[in-house]
């Protein structure tokens, strides 16, 4: 019984230093609770940046051609025509999309013999219209 008695005052010794410790910790519940709320409202404010990005890609991925920079010289693919153009006034933007239509995601290259590195060796992740500077008629 004895071996009982000595073993209860040495767990309510230890619970007695526990508890000493964490009273002498600083912890607020209502504090945490605050930041709790905090931390769920910036959540929240990532997630729609998140959405806000996603719309923002799709939007673009018409703008973007990924291809191995390796296997072809990136310096003479200029790039998509819509990419290319600077309009002075916005206004302006859907007239000449309208004009325009499919062709303004068409892609601009030095010469055909890069159109034909970036077909065969480039590695395209989608179809695009290949537009040789060299091909195009100045009259």
């Amino acid at each position: 019984f004895e071996a009982l008695d000595q073993e209860h005052k040495r767990a309510q010794a230890a619970v007695a230093k526990v508890q000493k410790e964490v009273e002498s910790c600083s912890y607020d519940e209502s504090r945490d609770l605050q930041v709790r709320g905090e931390m769920g409202k910036a959540q929240g404010a990532v997630d729609r940046l998140r959405e806000e990005v996603d719309a923002l890609s799709g939007q673009v991925a018409n703008l973007e051609v990924q291809f191995d920079q390796r296997a072809v010289d990136a310096s003479k693919v200029h790039g998509i025509v819509a990419s290319l153009v600077k309009l002075k006034d916005a206004k302006n933007a859907l007239a000449l999309e309208v004009a325009c239509g499919a062709r303004l995601y068409q892609l601009v290259v030095k010469d055909e013999g890069t159109g034909k590195e970036l077909l065969t060796k480039g590695g395209l992740k989608k179809r695009v219209t290949i537009i040789p500077l060299n091909k195009i008629d100045k009259s």
